[in-house]
Formats: C-alpha cells, structure tokens, sequence
C-alpha cells in the first residue's frame, strides 16, 4: 500500500518535536491567507463551497447564490495567538451575541488546503464601519465582504490592497474527506503516526485532533455517519493540550501551566 502522507493535511499541520513547542510558521502571509481562503456552508442538509474563481477545484461551478451578501466575521484565534478550540468557541458565542440584531448564517471558513479552519459567520445587513468594529474588539486581523458576485478582503488594521476576486459557487455532492488534499469523497483517509516511537505517538496524537477538528466541522462521507458523533480511529494520547493550527501557524503543544 503506498504512502499518502504527502497528500494528507496532517504533513503540513503537524509540529515537529525537534522543533520544540513552536508551531510550524504561517505557509503565506495573513492577506494571502484571507484572500485564499474558501467557506463552507450547510444550508438545509445541502452543502455548498465558495471559493474564489482562480483556484481550481474538481466540480463545476453552480450559478445559484445560496446566501445574501454580507461580512465575514470570525472570533477565533484572536490576535494570533495560539488559542484551544473550546476557547475559540467560547468567543465565538460571544460573537454571536453581539449579532443578535442582524441576520447571519454560520459557516466554516478554511484554508484552501484544508490545513486551518475557524467557525465563522456571514453577517448580513451590516455596514462595514461596525462589521470592522466587531472584528476588532474580537482581535481579528481582517474579514471578508462578500456579494453575489465577488469577495474582498479588508484588513482591520493597516491600508488593504485593492484585491476584490470573483468567486465561484460549488455545490458539493457529499463531503469530501477533509483530511485528504484532494478532497477525495470515496477514499477514506489512512491515520497518520503509530506506536512505534515517542515521535510517531506525538504525530498520531496530532493526527487525531486535526481528524476530529476537521470532521466536527466540515462533516466526512467516507468515514463519518451523518449526523454521528465523531468516530475515535486511533488510541492515541496526548498529555497535554495542544493549540488549533490556524493562519498563523500549525499545531503547538502548550504546558500544563498555558493550558
């Protein structure tokens, strides 16, 4: 059986132990990382993608626009720090608070490689003085305003390049494995690491978080029940908590004293 590991995103996710506690850098800078992102929505059980037109992908694009115009808003991660994913989504919920007077709909923003995400919302009926207000008093470095036809990155602090991008509407059949690069639907993903080696415990410990980050929220069809919780395919343990990867960088184990 051959090797998959270069087209897994643990292979870029993953935080080396001979590099210490510190995270794997950021692959692009954080304007590139919001102009490249893609977003994920479930709406009604259908699944959509949108994705700016340059970068390719496998399907055929949809002319439907399934969401009104809006910003994209996010809590996690606030000032890149490295930061756990209950904490993340603790902010988030505060976010979603402060929304309480405007429409949104929930997506998940992610790396087009799938090597990051963050739970985010599509906020509507919001003019950008406050969405960038919002953004900031949740320590975000930028957001994304979306239209029918376009998306923008609009950085919070600091002059932003003109930089609106046509985007592209993907209606997805299932969903894909997000632990694949290639978004493979039918393939189920081999687990990464082993028992072999203190190494390859730490890289299966980290394999089974990013699978269970991943799955929790872009869903898998080939290896996840609809609607099922989240099924543990390693016996991994990790002793201390590690941070999520994000824009800013990838996994990083943070002491008992940080966690």
């Amino acid at each position: 059986m051959s090797d998959s590991r270069k087209d897994h995103t643990i292979s870029i996710a993953f935080t080396h132990r001979q590099e210490g506690r510190k995270r794997q850098p950021a692959q692009e800078s954080v304007f590139d990382s919001y102009a490249n992102q893609h977003y994920r929505l479930n709406l009604g059980g259908r699944l959509f993608q949108l994705a700016p037109v340059d970068q390719k992908t496998q399907l055929p694009e949809t002319d439907e626009r399934p969401v009104a115009p809006g910003f994209i808003i996010s809590a996690w991660n606030p000032n890149g720090d490295p930061a756990f994913e209950n904490d993340n989504d603790d902010a988030n919920d505060r976010l979603e608070r402060d929304l309480a007077r405007f429409t949104y709909t929930p997506l998940v923003t992610l790396a087009r490689n799938s090597r990051w995400i963050e739970r985010s919302f599509l906020v509507h009926g919001i003019n950008r003085d406050k969405a960038l207000e919002l953004a900031r008093r949740y320590g975000q470095k930028g957001l994304v305003a979306l239209t029918d036809t376009t998306l923008e990155v609009i950085l919070v602090d600091g002059p932003t390049p003109a930089n609106s991008q046509p985007l592209k509407v993907i209606e997805l059949p299932v969903a894909p494995c997000p632990l694949m690069l290639e978004f493979e639907a039918e393939k189920e993903c081999r687990p990464y690491g082993g028992p072999w080696t203190s190494s390859s415990i730490e890289a299966a410990a980290i394999w089974s978080f990013q699978s269970k980050l991943l799955i929790n929220a872009l869903g898998c069809s080939a290896c996840q029940q609809p609607d099922q919780p989240y099924r543990q395919r390693t016996g991994a343990i990790a002793i201390n908590r590690a941070a999520v990867p994000s824009r800013f960088g990838g996994w990083q184990w943070m002491s008992r004293k940080e966690a």
